[in-house]
């Protein structure tokens, strides 16, 4: 919790050094095995009516691979720069400043928020150390070079019934 009262009265930044549980956020997520809290390193500063908190926040996270099934670990890691006022009038001028109508603020569902969108979309391990999940990477997963150059080249073969009409085309130019 931040209280807009208290960091105005004080001209230093406030330090946020903490860490949030993520297992509730995550728990409905098939993909994911096991978040580790999220680690805050923030500072709050209020100036003008405007407060600004700026940092980083990282948190391992433990998927399962959409191409393997082999479970993998991916540190989850993001810029956070969130800027809350009490006037009204400045949050409808600015779509990125957050209306906070009380003199305390909870940051936790911000930086949940911003957590859930750093995820990634399909979980997918870079390197893979098992070699069976190595055998099903060869067998079933295509090189997209080797797909497109495939796709070329059966799109350039002309259907036979139409080679009178590329004739007829060529002929024009």
């Amino acid at each position: 919790m931040i209280n807009v009262r208290e960091l105005s009265a004080k001209p230093i930044p406030q330090k946020i050094q903490t860490s949030i549980p993520l297992q509730n956020l995550v728990k409905d997520d098939k993909d994911i095995v096991k978040a580790e809290p999220l680690n805050l390193d923030l500072q709050a500063v209020a100036k003008e009516g405007v407060i600004t908190v700026s940092g980083r926040c990282n948190a391992d996270v433990d998927f399962i691979c959409a191409r393997t099934l082999v479970q993998f670990t991916e540190e989850i890691a993001f810029d956070v720069h969130l800027a809350f006022t009490t006037f009204q009038t400045h949050a409808m001028k600015d779509e990125d400043m957050e209306y906070i109508p009380g003199e305390t603020f909870d940051l936790v569902p911000f930086l949940e928020e911003q957590f859930l969108l750093s995820l990634p979309f399909i979980p997918v391990c870079k390197e893979v150390k098992d070699q069976e999940a190595q055998r099903l990477l060869e067998k079933y997963v295509r090189d997209p070079v080797e797909e497109e150059q495939a796709s070329e080249a059966s799109t350039n073969h002309i259907d036979p019934r139409l080679a009178g009409l590329k004739k007829f085309f060529d002929k024009k130019e």
